[in-house]
């Protein structure tokens, strides 16, 4: 039998990453991003709310009340994400993230149904 020897690869490559967590600055940049987004729902709920106001329709009173508060949904649904996942799993920063995600989320899809679309 022959001595069998081991022969490491000439480039091994770099080193496993282990995955910790997540970095302030990712939290950081979720959360800005939701805000910017939300912020701009926000202002698209309230100018469609005061054109809806302006012209006299069937059930106008609610549907401007509808726009009006349509911009506190994604914060609702991230806080309701947050509490289901803390009852959950408990506190972490990765929680913080995903909620961050959840009203991002949110709001593009409340600027989506905010856009005027053309008739």
């Amino acid at each position: 039998m022959r001595n069998q020897r081991s022969v490491d690869p000439p480039f091994p490559g770099p080193p496993a990453l282990e995955p910790g967590p997540p970095s302030r600055a990712l939290l950081v940049g979720w959360l800005v991003g939701a805000f910017l987004l939300w912020l701009a729902a926000f202002g698209l709920a309230q100018e469609a709310a005061g054109e809806i106001a302006s012209v006299p329709q069937a059930d106008q009173a609610l549907w401007v009340m509808l726009f009006r508060w349509s911009p506190v949904a994604p914060p609702i649904l991230a806080g309701a994400w947050a509490a289901l996942q803390l009852v959950r799993k408990g506190e972490s920063r990765q929680l913080a993230i995903q909620s961050a995600q959840v009203a991002l989320g949110a709001s593009v899809v409340l600027i989506g149904l905010l856009i005027p679309k053309p008739n």
